[in-house]
């Protein structure tokens, strides 16, 4: 595994398990098990202003229209990593929360059948985040050669703004904040800006607490969500710089190894954690009686993240991971064993 391979690889796995803990942290508030405001709100801010950003970044700076031959390339790839598995697991998910509804078992009072017959147009959940990269694939492809990065970039923010404004549908939103940061991300890999970032500690711990200022200034300012953009921005770039920073250290080690798989299965763990922390909240609250929140919190972040990587190493092995929407072009199981490599959850 290439250093800079390994630096994108430890990105993911920083992102995708602060995406299980943000859910679970929410679920637990709408539970009543952890206070709406506090510290909670503060980590909750924390998190989603630069975890999806950072997810979009990364994707945006790995892709590469020029290696397509054509928009039947492009559309072909794209079914295999975005379209299958959004569909496949928008159903699932969907038809599952239906029914742990009627028994009271999750969060989503408003759980209805017609979530299923919507997701052409809104995407269920965190599933918008399939949505949003495929349009913002498909755009890039074809902007390509055409409009300079920056005016995608440019594009994209102006139409963000305008929804914010205009109150516009949340999906037109949702993708235009997509598109919005998959486009900074190609703008990285034009100039090649994580190969800029700083790769020593001192350099990473400063991006880092800058960016954290930031965002705790937009905290206590009151800036309303998907609105702290320098935050997610520099919080984005700081968690790429921290991870070339802990590299070294982490190469060729076992621990190493298995936070790059985490990162490389991050599909898996995208698509199946709300399925897996609903079940396991209910396990440990009803079942094993556990109410205290940092137990439930901790507990159920380990066991969202770790059964998905589990189940996607599974499916790898047998060589089904395509038909279970769990692509990936790397596979950490081989004939000989783990192997270390690269993969991007849907780029």
């Amino acid at each position: 595994m290439t250093q800079r391979n390994a630096e994108l690889d430890y990105a993911r796995a920083i992102g995708i398990v602060l995406v299980v803990f943000g859910h679970a942290l929410r679920g637990l508030q709408a539970a009543g098990y952890l206070p709406e405001d506090g510290w909670a709100h503060a980590t909750d801010y924390l998190i989603y202003t630069f975890h999806m950003p950072l997810f979009l970044i990364v994707s945006g700076a790995l892709f590469a229209p020029e290696k397509f031959s054509g928009p039947r390339s492009l559309l072909g790839k794209l079914s295999v990593l975005i379209v299958w598995p959004y569909l496949l697991w928008s159903i699932v998910q969907g038809a599952v929360l239906v029914v742990m509804a009627r028994f009271g078992a999750v969060n989503s009072v408003n759980a209805d059948w017609s979530w299923l017959l919507e997701i052409g147009w809104s995407p269920l959940g965190q599933f918008w985040f399939l949505y949003a990269l495929f349009i913002a694939q498909v755009l890039a492809f074809f902007a390509y050669r055409r409009v300079p990065v920056w005016g995608m970039a440019a594009i994209s923010l102006a139409a963000f703004a305008w929804f914010m404004v205009t109150r516009g549908p949340e999906v037109t939103i949702l993708v235009s904040y997509g598109c919005f940061y998959f486009a900074l991300g190609m703008m990285a890999r034009k100039v090649d800006l994580f190969g800029r970032l700083p790769s020593r500690w001192p350099g990473a711990l400063a991006l880092l607490a800058a960016g954290a200022a930031i965002a705790v200034i937009c905290l206590l300012t009151e800036v309303v969500p998907y609105w702290p953009i320098p935050a997610a921005i520099v919080m984005s770039l700081a968690t790429i710089s921290v991870c070339k920073a802990m590299t070294p250290a982490l190469a060729g080690r076992s621990v190493g190894r298995w936070f790059a798989i985490i990162g490389q299965c991050s599909m898996g763990i995208y698509v199946l954690h709300i399925l897996a922390i609903g079940a396991i909240r209910l396990g440990m609250t009803r079942f094993m009686g556990i109410t205290d929140p940092a137990l439930l919190l901790v507990g159920i972040t380990l066991v969202a993240t770790l059964v998905p990587v589990a189940v996607q190493l599974v499916a790898l092995r047998l060589g089904i991971e395509k038909w279970c929407g769990m692509p990936s072009s790397a596979k950490p199981f081989t004939a000989t064993g783990l192997r270390a490599g690269t993969a991007a959850p849907a780029s």
